[in-house]
């Protein structure tokens, strides 16, 4: 009831905001108008630093790149060195365990030819002798 009463009011509010948001926008526009000129001010009196910053990228961008291809050569020659350095140690390490493995058979082998070497002549020697024969036996079983 009050806005047909007073429809005055609510034009003047109306008329008020709209003259609000007209000021804000001449002001927004005011000040983006500002900006612009100030950054093409600033552009033009540092052109020269510009360009040459722009000039510095490019050649950084250069010497990167060569960079890369250096870094990508190094990496592949680590990676031959590598191959020509780990297949030769797993192979040594390969014969290694072969030579240690033959190293106990060879131990066991002879242990055993000496065991049996021992057993005949056990059954014809003296007593003397047969009990140093049986205490070398024994010797060889304790290992």
């Amino acid at each position: 009831m009050n806005k047909v009463e007073h429809p005055e009011i609510d034009l003047h509010n109306f008329t008020h905001q709209s003259i609000s948001v007209t000021e804000q926008l001449s002001k927004l526009t005011e000040g983006i108008n500002l900006l612009d000129n100030e950054l093409q001010r600033q552009v033009l009196e540092k052109h020269e630093d510009l360009v040459s910053q722009a000039t510095w990228v490019e050649k950084l961008q250069g010497v990167l790149s060569i960079m890369h291809i250096h870094v990508q050569s190094l990496v592949s020659s680590v990676e031959r060195v590598r191959m020509k350095v780990v297949d030769p140690f797993n192979r040594l390490e390969t014969q290694t365990k072969v030579l240690a493995r033959l190293h106990s058979t060879t131990d066991l082998l002879r242990r055993t030819a000496r065991i049996q070497q021992l057993a005949k002549r056990l059954p014809g020697a003296e007593p003397l002798k047969a009990a140093h024969i049986l205490s070398e036996l024994g010797t060889f079983i304790a290992l």
